[in-house]
């Protein structure tokens, strides 16, 4: 587990750290997720990430599939 601090001073924990590579910053996909206000499902069979909306329930969309 790595830990950071929200800009409010909270501690928060990541599952994986974030990288920088060739000059791009990555981040979890369902730490930024989740403290946006999403609900993050993974779908093994089809190697998906599923984010929806708590607010009005409308998915985001498929945003990693090999």
């Amino acid at each position: 587990m790595f830990q950071g601090k929200k800009p409010n001073g909270e501690t928060v924990t990541l599952d994986v750290p974030s990288f920088i590579s060739e000059g791009r910053t990555y981040l979890p996909v369902r730490f930024v997720s989740e403290n946006l206000g999403y609900d993050v499902e993974w779908d093994e069979d089809n190697m998906a990430v599923y984010l929806t909306s708590s607010a009005n329930s409308n998915t985001v969309g498929n945003l990693l599939k090999n």
